[in-house]
């Protein structure tokens, strides 16, 4: 594999977690939303400062991914370790912000993007392309 099929799939993977992310903001579905709201009312109600924490932390993840997608486009050897890292890390997030329900696209996208990271994975660290990652830290990039 070549390091632009490489980039490409990062890329895509990048984008489709993004836009599973904003999908239900920009096209809502009117039963999936009244669910959520169903859902909201029936939790307990967040507290401010597990709000700035919830929302600190979304940040720093949008951070971070920014800094693994640039890493990784330029095949740097620590992006690798970066990205495994941050993909462990989303796991928690899943049980810590309760329930939620996505539309079908929403959730679709967010699928794939999964089964794209765990490719990934893969792909730079028990691929041939792995090498892309030591080639950097041998030549001092």
């Amino acid at each position: 594999m070549n390091k632009l099929t490489l980039r490409i799939i990062f890329i895509i993977d990048y984008l489709l977690a993004f836009a599973s992310g904003l999908y239900d903001i920009f096209f809502p579905n009117e039963i999936v939303d009244a669910f959520n709201y169903q859902i909201l009312d029936l939790e307990q109600p967040i507290s401010q400062p597990d709000e700035l924490l919830s929302t600190a932390l979304i940040v720093v993840a949008l951070v971070l991914t920014l800094v693994c997608l640039f890493g990784l486009l330029l095949f740097k050897p620590w992006a690798r370790h970066l990205y495994a890292f941050a993909l462990l890390a989303a796991i928690p997030t899943y049980f810590i912000n309760g329930l939620w329900l996505s539309s079908e696209p929403a959730q679709m996208m967010n699928d794939v993007s999964y089964m794209l990271s765990g490719a990934i994975i893969v792909f730079v660290y028990f691929s041939p392309a792995s090498h892309y990652f030591s080639q950097s830290k041998q030549l001092g990039g």
